[in-house]
């Protein structure tokens, strides 16, 4: 299981391996993130081991800072190599984020077969590259095939989800176990990726005003 940066790309991956295991308990999971990512934590907290990789975000507007990203890339890729030689993996899954770049371009190179999930509707960079070579892709919404014209199979799976997330709550008890006030309107702010800051910012300013008229925020 390969990705990471953001919880968007761990977070399925976590669920996908916890199917995996409740399908075949013997599964052998292993985990590759980014070097200071939120996966170094969260994975080895879920009870998977972790490799990390010294790749970063691409640079955008300092030209500069390319050379870093380039060496950085190099190294993740020979990391990359060497780990696939060790681990041996039947299959290589691919979550998205740049975390996963080097082990997704390299898994097909290396005749491993290679999935990939794409959360979003519109794939990010590393899907859109990877996509040519991989085995399959499985995408969260029917509409991201269209964006991916060279890929040799593209499946609908939707987004995994973890079981943790979805059992069943009603109303009244979600209440009690959140501490909210049973009977005042209520409304559940969340945000998430590179958009959550703006929204963050947009709830606080508007938290007075809410509060005045009585309404209750649960704000994620």
């Amino acid at each position: 299981m390969c990705g990471g940066g953001t919880a968007g790309h761990v977070f399925p991956a976590l669920a996908v391996a916890a199917e995996l295991q409740t399908i075949d308990p013997d599964i052998h999971v292993h985990f590759i993130g980014s070097v200071g990512g939120l996966e170094e934590s969260i994975v080895p907290d879920n009870g998977y081991t972790i490799s990390t990789l010294p790749i970063k975000g691409m640079p955008r507007k300092h030209p500069l800072a390319l050379i870093a990203f380039a060496w950085n890339l190099l190294k993740s890729l020979v990391k990359g190599f060497s780990l696939l030689r060790r681990e041996r993996p039947d299959i290589v899954m691919g979550f998205g984020g740049f975390a996963s770049a080097p082990m997704v371009l390299l898994a097909p190179w290396m005749g491993i077969p290679t999935i990939l999930h794409e959360q979003n509707s519109v794939p990010g960079v590393v899907t859109r590259r990877a996509a040519k070579r991989a085995s399959v892709v499985a995408v969260s919404y029917p509409q991201t095939k269209r964006y991916l014209p060279k890929a040799s199979r593209v499946v609908h799976t939707g987004n995994p989800v973890r079981p943790s997330v979805m059992k069943p709550m009603g109303k009244d008890a979600a209440r009690r176990h959140l501490a909210l006030r049973p009977d005042s309107f209520t409304v559940l702010v969340f945000g998430g990726s590179r958009g959550a800051r703006r929204i963050n910012s947009a709830v606080i300013e508007a938290w007075s005003n809410l509060s005045v008229k009585g309404i209750q925020v649960l704000f994620v």
